[in-house]
């Protein structure tokens, strides 16, 4: 078949004639007219071209929507760079289906949201439902490879060092919220894991240390998968304060950021207690309303070294 004729069967299919239809008048099969479609690549035809999206919106990533966007896919996207049929699919369960839908409105897409039944996926054999969007678009194919967002990504990625950082705290809110999670451990005490190959957690756990968030790493002897986990409370906060900065964060998941929201505020706060106190100066005791700090007692921004003979609430 001449390419004329290819390029007739593709603008007949984007005027809305049916795949039947077409087989039927040009005489060829569905596994011929689907290998014809494949072959031209299905966002070639502009004039009445039913899908869109902004096939620009990786080419630079200078927004946090961007940043955020990226990092979720290094988590749970997927990348097919076949010639001819070059598509972009993100598939979440179906719990998170709202999330697919934000991803669509950012990248302005009308393709379509389908959702799927997975077999057997649940520990109880019961089966499990997702939803999926897929962007057939060879440049946004392309300009995600070239962010290092590959095919079979999931042992190739590195950490982006050619983010600017103040990008960074989002892509990797974008990857906690992929390939991420948090757990409770005891009494207010809580632990951060997020997995990967080695390189990336790697240069994962190296961005965390330049802001002072301690971590370590477990390496799965089954199949060598990486895990950065972070378990102590303090940089457990810090990782919080990094990725939900409050004057910057506009996009997460909900589902994820409650859960963290709610350990947060489950950490005892500082309050202000009625301390007596000794002034070894003066040798005399004084009845205040002080706040402990890790130097003395801070009572109208005045610091008391002063010994602790009782205190009460």
């Amino acid at each position: 078949m001449d390419n004329n004729t290819e390029l007739e069967i593709i603008k007949k299919r984007n005027n809305g004639l049916s795949p039947t239809e077409i087989c039927k008048e040009y005489n060829i099969d569905l596994s011929q007219y689907y290998r014809i479609i494949n072959r031209n690549g299905r966002e070639k035809i502009i004039p009445n071209k039913k899908y869109y999206v902004n096939d620009s919106y990786f080419k630079i990533i200078d927004t946090e929507d961007k940043a955020y966007w990226l990092g979720f896919l290094y988590a749970d996207g997927y990348i097919n760079d076949t010639k001819g049929c070059s598509y972009l699919e993100l598939g979440l369960s179906s719990v998170d289906r709202n999330h697919v839908i934000l991803f669509s409105k950012y990248i302005k897409s009308n393709h379509p949201i389908k959702d799927r039944t997975i077999k057997y996926l649940k520990k109880d054999g019961t089966n499990c439902l997702s939803t999926h969007i897929k962007i057939y678009n060879t440049k946004i194919v392309n300009d995600l490879i070239k962010l290092g967002c590959t095919n079979k990504k999931s042992w190739s990625i590195t950490y982006p060092k050619f983010l600017d950082i103040e990008m960074e705290p989002h892509f990797i809110r974008g990857y906690f919220d992929g390939d991420g999670s948090i757990r409770k451990r005891g009494v207010n005490q809580y632990e951060v894991n997020i997995a990967g190959n080695i390189n990336f957690i790697n240069g994962l756990k190296i961005a965390l240390e330049e802001r002072s968030i301690n971590s370590y790493i477990l390496i799965r002897k089954k199949d060598g998968l990486a895990t950065l986990n972070i378990s102590n409370k303090k940089d457990c906060l810090l990782f919080y304060n990094l990725i939900y900065d409050a004057k910057k964060t506009n996009c997460f998941l909900v589902r994820k950021k409650s859960i963290f929201d709610n350990i947060n505020n489950s950490y005892p706060k500082k309050t202000n207690r009625t301390y007596k106190i000794e002034d070894p100066a003066q040798r005399r005791f004084l009845n205040q309303n002080c706040v402990f700090t890790p130097i003395g007692f801070l009572n109208e921004n005045k610091v008391h070294k002063f010994i602790v003979i009782r205190f009460f609430r």
